[in-house]
């Protein structure tokens, strides 16, 4: 079951709702993650242990995955299609960002054209979506007045499991446009250097570059964009400081750089690292899981975290 089409997003979920990284979900695990407003404690526990089917007291991504795949109906071909959209984003993101420098001036212009209209669609799909959720919790709310809901975290964290009531409508907000939606955060955020990059990349021959294709190398810039639940704020910035202190410890990490606002509690990083095997490999040490946790806890949104490599020459400049 684990290799259906469409799965792989459960392998993301799983990472996310095993707060510990021990490849197992406890109890506690799973309740913090699957609550979602509406089930009681009591269900909870009833699905955990009718989803352990081996009896471990832990579940194991086999039978999460397996447990999905038998009852997703519907949803199936759209997890399948998902898998296919975000590598076909990959590609066309990691395509933009090798070639559009040399692309001419019509080819730069559809560039950016077909991007935002790509974030439009985006846009427009997470609408309904949103508008389902709240409804169908409501329904189910009021067709269960006698059930006591398990408590949850309201909020959205780095991808929290399932919206309900106020998180949904959270979920609708950044769906409809706001800029916590993480995919179209993405792909806005390159918009946004495309267009930057057009200014530098057609003043003529003093932009050009020809070099070599042993020569080519990269650097990695990440944009991490996070918004803080207001009650978590200082827990947040102590989590972010050691963070950055590790990052400081690194000999791979070229700069970094944290931007706060004004009356918001959004708080955006951007990270240069000498190449992308360096960045995650940073990402699963024990430093950079212990962020992620942070973000887990802490946010009241979708983290968003995009990444573009840039020729190596531009930084050495």
């Amino acid at each position: 079951m684990a290799t259906k089409k469409g799965m792989s997003i459960f392998y993301d979920v799983f990472r996310r709702a095993d707060k510990n990284d021990d490849n197992a979900l406890s109890m506690s695990e799973f309740n913090s993650f699957f609550a979602d407003g509406v089930v009681s404690s009591e269900e909870l526990e009833k699905l955990f242990h009718d989803i352990d089917t081996d009896k471990s007291d832990n579940i194991d991504t086999g039978e999460l995955c397996a447990h999905f795949s038998k009852t997703w109906g519907p949803f199936g071909e759209i997890f399948a299609a998902l898998e296919d959209l975000n590598a076909s984003i990959n590609r066309a993101l990691f395509a933009t960002a090798k070639g559009y420098g040399e692309a001419t001036f019509e080819e730069q212009f559809s560039t950016r054209f077909l991007m935002k209209e790509v974030l439009n669609q985006l846009k427009y799909l997470g609408k309904p979506i949103g508008i389902a959720i709240d409804k169908i919790d409501e329904q189910t709310i009021k067709s269960r007045p006698n059930v006591q809901q398990a408590t949850f975290a309201d909020k959205v964290g780095d991808g929290d499991a399932i919206g309900s009531g106020k998180k949904a409508r959270q979920m609708a907000r950044l769906q409809s446009g706001a800029s916590g939606d993480a995919l179209g955060s993405q792909v806005s955020r390159l918009a946004e250097l495309v267009s930057k990059l057009e200014g530098k990349l057609s003043l003529g021959v003093a932009s050009e570059e020809r070099i070599s294709k042993d020569d080519d190398k990269l650097v990695l810039v990440v944009f991490k964009q996070f918004e803080v639940n207001e009650s978590k704020d200082e827990e947040f910035k102590a989590a972010l400081k050691t963070y950055c202190a590790d990052f400081s410890a690194e000999d791979d990490c070229l700069h970094l750089l944290v931007r706060t606002y004004d009356e918001s509690t959004m708080i955006t990083v951007y990270e240069v690292w000498i190449n992308e095997a360096a960045w995650k490999s940073h990402a699963v040490s024990k430093a950079g899981k212990a962020f992620q946790h942070a973000c887990v806890d802490c946010l009241a949104s979708l983290a968003t975290v995009t990444t573009m490599p840039m020729p190596a020459s531009w930084w050495e400049k």
